[in-house]
């Protein structure tokens, strides 16, 4: 799938980003074959920390992954003071 003009440019916000090829190129779409601009921001060291954890002995089970993206409110400060 491309992303605007990009062919396989939504297979590297699905990569990356954990964004949907599908969601990032229906994003994209409104804005094919113009010139535009995004921001990625990144917190680089972040205050909130997940876990994994196995669902069971077999190794081939996906794990629990729980994030915890902006559970900290010092990250939420960092991106809304980033993006001002």
């Amino acid at each position: 799938m491309g992303f605007g003009s990009i062919p396989g440019m939504g297979d590297v916000f699905e990569t990356i980003m954990n964004v949907k090829a599908k969601v990032a190129g229906d994003l994209a779409a409104p804005h094919a074959g113009r010139d535009a601009n995004f921001i990625l921001q990144v917190l680089t060291r972040p205050r909130s920390s997940g876990w994994i954890k196995l669902k069971g002995r077999d190794p081939w089970l996906k794990p629990i992954i729980q994030p915890n993206y902006l559970r900290e409110s010092e990250d939420v400060i960092a991106m809304v003071e980033g993006f001002e």
